[in-house]
């Protein structure tokens, strides 16, 4: 994840002041992400390929990585993880059949469930060489927003639990990530309320 605090992250997107010690990688990143979020919320289609490789350009556009906006053309892995993503060859494909399946799933589940399968049908594609994860989640809060949740965010405390309802997802298992993500929503509301009284 990226080193910069909230307040860091902050002063570079709203002051353009990057804090000292602060590696210019995680300062693109915070910018970047802005751009994506900002993106994301304009998009008034319905999620297809296109969509998720523009996603994908914002959260990688003037970093180190060899791909931006189009899908991989090499193999990856995802650290610690044994999931094993499909093939460079069979990307478009799987890519193809996710944006199909997601046309069906839109009208058949909870917008939490269908945020948390999606999510995790990406990060099981792994289409890009870099930006899955940023990308993945974006989709997902893009899912909520559309359907009147607020956003979620993974806070540190809870990135290893994140990361185990990523593997449940990987075993076929779909529930316990969207729990974990219903799970969010009220900590979410909760703190909403708690820090504005409404």
């Amino acid at each position: 994840g990226n080193p910069l605090t909230l307040r860091e992250t902050a002063l570079v997107l709203a002051d353009k002041i990057a804090p000292q010690g602060t590696g210019t990688d995680a300062v693109i990143e915070a910018m970047n992400g802005k751009d994506a979020w900002e993106f994301a919320r304009g998009f008034k289609g319905q999620i297809n390929e296109v969509f998720i490789r523009k996603l994908q350009y914002q959260v990688t556009k003037n970093t180190v990585c060899r791909i931006q906006g189009e899908y991989r053309d090499s193999h990856v892995g995802i650290s610690g993880s044994e999931w094993k993503p499909p093939k460079p060859q069979e990307v478009p494909v799987q890519m193809k059949k996710l944006c199909q399946e997601y046309s069906q799933k839109r009208k058949l589940l909870h917008p939490v469930e269908l945020a948390g399968w999606i999510h995790n049908r990406l990060v099981q594609i792994h289409p890009f060489t870099d930006g899955n994860g940023r990308t993945s989640r974006l989709v997902l809060n893009w899912i909520l927003m559309k359907n009147r949740f607020p956003p979620i965010i993974i806070y540190v405390k809870n990135k290893q639990e994140y990361y185990s309802m990523i593997e449940a997802g990987d075993a076929g298992e779909e529930k316990p990530f969207a729990n974990f993500l219903a799970k969010q929503l009220v900590e979410q509301y909760t703190f909403r309320k708690e820090e504005t009284g409404e």
